[in-house]
């Protein structure tokens, strides 16, 4: 057993508390029920006092008629009624406070002169007297009585309400000992648990389960604790789906003080962002690639136009394209196409500064248009023609000389990776052209040495 533990604590203080109220009960009851004892049997002399002084005024006022006899007769009531046994004395005076009869007493007995219009009491260490006038209707005073109550019922009284007390007492600390000991023991097996499933989230396990249902602080701390544990089992799948490369998930960050979710949402952004600079990257590269593996080769001017009119095209996802040629005459020639008609009112040759094709090699710039005229150029498809929504004009050049322009026609908008892909091949597509131009003047050269060699005779 840990000795320090809450659960200890706990107890420890409840059994505290049950002994110190126990002692101060044990010290404390005696006195506090002599005094309550005291105060009641003050209390009832006052009520019987009281109620022999109206039966004493009657009799009285009766005694020149019955010669005492009403009188008399109270005073024997009060002697035969089992509640008045705690008075051992009585003795009546009249208005001149001259003895008139008694009980248990005798005209000879030291009196007490009183000029007290209310009742008083005197205590000694056997009796309590209580003294109080006799009045008729009229308050006219009429005698005084003296009453004398034994010690011996006032002990014994005394004794009666002390066990009274304690037993009342005791009964209470169990009312309150016994709830507060089972609110103690829920409390700390409920924080017992709570410990439990702490560690286990300490080691990395979130698959725990909290029920508690009470509204009171120790449910708060287990809805704030459950709330955790779910939050750390979504970062924890997050974290897991980034890892395999969704970046898409979603993560709820629950404020800016989430140490933890903020990190974890950085990572994401960071990850997506190198991860989308990898895919473009490896997206220019395999186009290059593919790219120079069409041009690689002894290809003819029009072999070579349409391989790589055809890849441009399908690789940037352009619905039509073509390319032209700069001839001798510097004009701009079509070479080949891919998926287009002969344009309305366009021409297929282009000096340099005329149309978009002629301006793009004359600025040596690619131009990119995005509102296309409906009748500049018609996308073929098997179900009909569609014109394209952007136009992207680009001159490849070898040595600072422009070799030719690729035109490109697409639906969707070309990007900046599909210009940057563009960029990075134009050069390439220049020398393959100019290579195949140089074979092509190679052999043209080669034919006419061949013609102009003479006959040699055998």
């Amino acid at each position: 057993m840990n000795f320090i533990s809450i659960k200890f604590k706990s107890l420890a203080v409840v059994i505290a508390i049950g002994l110190i109220l126990g002692i101060l009960l044990a010290f404390y009851s005696p006195y506090e029920a002599k005094s309550l004892a005291r105060k009641t049997l003050q209390k009832d002399a006052e009520f019987i006092t009281q109620l022999l002084v109206e039966n004493l005024a009657l009799g009285i006022q009766a005694m020149i008629l019955d010669d005492g006899a009403s009188l008399q007769q109270s005073l024997a009531v009060l002697q035969t009624d089992e509640n008045n046994d705690a008075i051992s004395k009585v003795r009546v005076f009249n208005e001149n406070m001259e003895y008139i009869t008694g009980l248990n007493s005798s005209k000879n007995e030291k009196k007490k002169i009183l000029s007290e219009s209310e009742m008083v009491f005197e205590e000694t260490d056997e009796i309590l007297k209580s003294w109080a006038p006799i009045l008729d209707s009229d308050d006219n005073k009429l005698g005084y009585v003296e009453i004398s109550f034994s010690k011996a019922s006032l002990n014994e009284s005394a004794s009666n309400s002390a066990m009274n007390f304690i037993l009342v007492t005791i009964l209470a600390l169990v009312i309150t000992i016994v709830p507060a000991f089972w609110n103690v023991r829920r409390m700390t097996s409920s924080i017992g648990t709570l410990v439990d499933i702490s560690k286990e989230v300490s080691e990395g396990n979130v698959d725990v389960q909290l029920n508690y249902e009470a509204k009171d602080e120790i449910g708060e701390l287990y809805r704030g604790f459950s709330i955790l544990v779910e939050n750390t089992k979504d970062l924890a799948l997050a974290a897991e789906a980034i890892g395999q490369g969704n970046y898409d998930i979603d993560l709820k960050v629950r404020s800016e003080k989430d140490v933890l979710g903020n990190a974890i949402d950085k990572m994401r952004s960071n990850l997506s962002a190198m991860s989308t600079e990898t895919e473009a990257q490896n997206w220019l590269k395999t186009g290059q690639a593919e790219l120079n593996e069409k041009m690689r080769g002894e290809q003819d001017v029009l072999g070579l136009s349409d391989n790589v009119v055809t890849y441009l095209a399908t690789y940037l996802d352009a619905k039509v394209g073509a390319i032209y040629l700069k001839d001798d005459s510097d004009v701009l020639k079509l070479a080949s196409s891919y998926a287009f008609t002969t344009r309305k009112n366009l021409s297929n040759e282009y000096k340099s500064g005329m149309g978009i094709v002629g301006q793009a090699a004359k600025e040596k710039k690619p131009i990119l248009i995005t509102d296309v005229p409906d009748d500049y150029v018609k996308i073929n498809s098997g179900i009909g023609e569609a014109k394209p929504l952007n136009i992207l004009v680009l001159p490849f050049l070898y040595e600072g000389v422009v070799k030719g322009v690729i035109e490109l026609g697409s639906f969707h908008e070309f990007t900046d990776i599909h210009l940057q892909f563009l960029n990075m091949t134009a050069e390439n597509i220049a020398i393959a052209f100019h290579t195949a131009e140089s074979r092509v003047e190679l052999q043209k050269l080669l034919s006419l040495i061949h013609i102009s060699e003479p006959t040699r005779p055998y």
